[in-house]
């Protein structure tokens, strides 16, 4: 996990964009390493599909509504993996060109979890998983494209992966994390009800307050 995401943090460096992209990235990356790197053996694995994206979906018959998947195409990134990659992956290709990326990644996540749930420490890995995956998506493109430079597909979602990169990196992390938990109907912040519990049980006491004036307390009240 550390050697990729070190080849991963050369390959931003020697993309070319703009320097708020590239700093968008680097932040990425370091919470990458901050918190992926570290829970990494605690996370389940599995066999993933590791592309799912509007190129590879088949629709359903157009006449039925709302019109369903019928199924995907395109194989080659199928890998055992990070099971929460998948959904990851997906809620990456979904905030391509999306004012609010994080409403388009909380319907992907939700959608995720009401198939198949994922853990508490999978949903807290999340956002830096989707920011991996732009960032490996626009390392490849800018790779690719000195190798084909005369084929359009190898840089087809660049321009977009580096803008939605870009708005990811302006949410905070926990404000994501949080998000996601409350979608997948898990309270929005993990130690939230150990805090409920303790003001239900401690009794109220009033607080006094004093009112400093020239460096003397002059007076006081409660609340």
């Amino acid at each position: 996990m550390g050697f990729f995401a070190g080849r991963l943090d050369q390959g931003l460096r020697q993309a070319h964009c703009g320097f708020e992209a590239a700093r968008a990235g680097e932040q990425i990356l370091e919470l990458y390493k901050a918190e992926v790197v570290p829970v990494s053996p605690r996370l389940r694995r599995s066999v993933i599909y590791g592309d799912a994206n509007d190129y590879n979906v088949l629709a359903g018959e157009p006449w039925t509504q709302p019109q369903k998947i019928a199924g995907v195409i395109d194989f080659g990134d199928m890998h055992h993996g990070l099971t929460a990659s998948e959904p990851a992956i997906a809620a990456a290709y979904a905030i391509l060109g999306k004012e609010d990326p994080l409403q388009a990644a909380t319907a992907i996540v939700a959608g995720y979890h009401g198939a198949f749930p994922l853990d508490e420490l999978e949903l807290s890995v999340l956002y830096a998983l989707m920011g991996a995956r732009l960032a490996v998506s626009v390392t490849n493109s800018a790779h690719r494209k000195t190798v084909k430079p005369d084929d359009p597909y190898v840089t087809v979602s660049e321009a977009p992966a580096w803008d939605s990169l870009e708005r990811l990196a302006k949410i905070h992390p926990r404000f994501a994390h949080y998000t996601f938990r409350a979608a997948c109907g898990l309270p929005a912040v993990p130690q939230s009800q150990r805090t409920k519990q303790w003001l239900k049980r401690t009794p109220a006491r009033p607080l006094r307050f004093w009112i400093w004036i020239y460096g003397r307390r002059r007076a006081s009240f409660l609340i």
